[in-house]
């Protein structure tokens, strides 16, 4: 008799359900590093964003205005431009990339723009009174996600700091 290679069925389901249990397992794991790589993204494109804004004050010694674009909602976007520009100026000296969807940015204190001083590079408010804002970052489709804050003093160092708990973010 010839001996015919190949699966029985009760072989395949036996891969098939070890298959489906180790997906089962992946995908929350996949989802979370989806997320947390959002955040990490956001929360560096925002740092990079303060320093390049403090840059262009210290080199062009002028004071340049670090804002959203959307008033006090930071998780559109942002841009950095000249406050009192000149007629050749550009518009915008600098525009974030867009920010995925889910990521949610709060600033404290709250407020849709904050002022690089030009001689300094120290932040200001509008007022002129000097500050240190902290922008926390987290993602609204995740309960159990560490998010990250983006701190500037008011001297204008910038710190990205990863949380320790998810408790930061509920």
């Amino acid at each position: 008799m010839n001996r015919q290679n190949g699966f029985t069925l009760l072989e395949l389901m036996v891969t098939l359900t070890i298959a489906a249990i180790v997906m089962g397992m992946a995908v929350p794991s996949i989802r979370s590093l989806q997320s947390s790589i959002r955040i990490t993204t956001t929360a560096n494109n925002l740092a990079a964003g303060l320093r390049e804004a403090r840059s262009k004050a210290l080199v062009s010694r002028r004071n340049v205005s670090f804002q959203s674009e959307a008033g006090a909602d930071w998780s559109k976007s942002w841009k950095t431009v000249y406050v009192n520009p000149l007629p050749a100026d550009p518009a915008n000296l600098w525009k974030s990339a867009e920010v995925a969807p889910d990521i949610v940015i709060t600033a404290t204190p709250a407020g849709g723009s904050l002022v690089m001083a030009g001689v300094s590079g120290m932040v200001q408010n509008g007022a002129g009174g000097m500050l240190n804002v902290l922008f926390r970052i987290c993602d609204s489709n995740q309960s159990d996600e560490h998010g990250s804050d983006v701190q500037i003093n008011q001297f204008g160092r910038v710190s990205v700091i990863r949380h320790t708990s998810a408790a930061s973010c509920s």
